[in-house]
């Protein structure tokens, strides 16, 4: 799972594992990915006034992308996957 603060200074992958638990604090972007071979079940808990400001996110999107590279899930940023992509 990746969190970002809402202003997108602070970026942080987390892995999820079986039966495990990722707490997503208030004003906390996350974008959940599965980047392994099985399929991933999830459940999300969270109060319905949550605290993100999603519009920010929606504008500029995430500061970090996951991409595949050499095989294995990678948490780059996403100038570097732009540029790498073009």
């Amino acid at each position: 799972m990746l969190l970002e603060s809402e202003d997108g200074s602070e970026s942080v992958s987390l892995p999820l594992t079986p039966n495990g638990v990722v707490y997503v604090p208030g004003n906390t972007a996350h974008r959940t990915m599965n980047t392994g071979e099985e399929p991933l079940l999830y459940i999300g808990v969270y109060p319905a006034r949550a605290g993100h400001d999603y519009g920010a996110i929606a504008e500029r999107n995430f500061s970090k992308v996951v991409a595949e590279i050499e095989g294995a899930a990678r948490v780059i940023d996403r100038g570097d996957y732009l540029a790498h992509i073009r």
